[in-house]
């Protein structure tokens, strides 16, 4: 997720986009050295959430769900269950063309390509704008 911090939220109007990231806490450091040097006001990092309760708050306070996975060859992302939790969720899902996730959540996604942050913010924007007018 570090190149969607680096490469997409810095394009995005911060007011009217707060983007929560959730997971490992091994990149923490990572991510927080992105958040301060790209000045992210708008980034929130909570991690792994077990809780079905906690879970359930989680996914009913989003307006989407975003997984702008990237190719890694060593790391292939699997079965994608948090993109199945969301679709449970009716989520609108925008995902990456990677490792068949869009097709694990087939009516509720939008696919974007992966690393490409033009079409990731265009797309953002468009939806957010929409939303707003």
């Amino acid at each position: 997720f570090h190149w969607f911090l680096s490469e997409v939220l810095p394009h995005l109007d911060a007011w009217k986009f707060h983007y929560v990231l959730t997971g490992s806490w091994q990149l923490e450091l990572l991510y927080r050295n992105i958040i301060s040097e790209k000045h992210l006001t708008n980034v929130t990092l909570t991690w792994t959430i077990t809780d079905p309760l906690e879970k359930a708050r989680f996914y009913t306070s989003m307006n989407y769900f975003i997984m702008p996975n990237v190719s890694v060859s060593w790391d292939c992302e699997g079965f994608g269950l948090v993109l199945l939790e969301a679709k449970n969720y009716h989520l609108p899902i925008l995902v990456s063309d990677v490792d068949g996730l869009g097709e694990r959540v087939q009516n509720y996604w939008h696919i974007l390509p992966a690393s490409n942050s033009s079409e990731w913010v265009k797309y953002i924007s468009k939806i957010e704008y929409a939303k707003y007018s």
